[in-house]
């Protein structure tokens, strides 16, 4: 089975903008919950696929860090000895952004939610070719979220001053069954190697910091920020997709290296 990359959606969470028709859904939802699923309405909106079977439709979200400041500000009821509300404590679960994607889009396929510190969206992407190219799907959403701390903000001003502020934001990625290698932009393969280091070689204070290699074939960049290889990846599907056809792409980082080929 070949798969592809329909519809690309890029936001930081300053640029969102909620659509009239979700207002009412996202009326109290966090800033995480509110990425997820405006993400999810434009790229679904676009390819119409809500149209076909829901029980082939699925999503594979990953993140970092997740509703890190929604799961803070649950502690701070518990610590003041306040009622916790509901609703919040709902938020500050990690697959509670999934469970809002499927409820709004009526998604009855296989959803993931993944955390992981590194490469979290291409956990993510691997996990959504599988199932498409297993059978188990005909499309399914893979995100990357990111929104982050006021604590994290502080404690990463202390350990990683040169670094600039990491902005919250999402990477949302239409994957679809192509019917031949012909049929749109297609992600041909994705593989990791891990490498993996025993617990005292490995210094905490690095969650703090990012320091990734991606080859573009023409240029090496340095990414220094949780989203950023997302949207980059993200900025080659733009129009026809030329900018990515053909190419090879590796991303490097302390303890993954991941290589993207595409074609047309």
């Amino acid at each position: 089975m070949t798969v592809r990359v329909a519809e690309v959606f890029v936001s930081n969470l300053d640029e969102l903008t909620v659509p009239v028709e979700l207002s009412r859904q996202l009326r109290r939802a966090d800033d995480f919950i509110r990425l997820a699923v405006v993400a999810g309405h434009n790229v679904l909106q676009q390819a119409a696929a809500t149209e076909g079977n829901k029980e082939r439709i699925g999503l594979f979200l990953g993140s970092a860090f997740g509703p890190m400041q929604t799961n803070f500000d649950v502690l701070d009821q518990v610590v003041s000895d306040q009622p916790v509300s509901p609703i919040l404590f709902s938020h500050s679960v990690f697959n509670g952004a999934a469970g809002y994607l499927a409820s709004v889009f009526g998604i009855k396929g296989c959803a993931l939610t993944m955390t992981d510190f590194n490469v979290p969206f291409i956990r993510s992407l691997e996990q959504g070719i599988q199932a498409i190219e297993g059978g188990s799907l005909d499309c399914c959403l893979v995100l990357q979220i990111e929104t982050y701390s006021r604590l994290l903000h502080d404690a990463r001003k202390t350990h990683c001053p040169e670094d600039a502020e990491w902005q919250p934001g999402v990477v949302c990625w239409l994957l679809k069954a192509a019917a031949s290698a012909d049929d749109g932009i297609v992600l041909k393969r994705v593989s990791s190697q891990q490498q993996l280091k025993d617990d005292d070689e490995i210094d905490a204070a690095n969650r703090l910091r990012v320091v990734e290699r991606l080859n573009l074939v023409e240029e090496v960049l340095e990414i220094r920020d949780p989203l950023g290889a997302a949207i980059t990846l993200s900025s080659l599907m733009r129009g026809d997709g030329s900018a990515a056809n053909g190419k090879v792409i590796s991303l490097e980082s302390e303890h993954t290296t991941v290589e993207l080929e595409f074609c047309s």
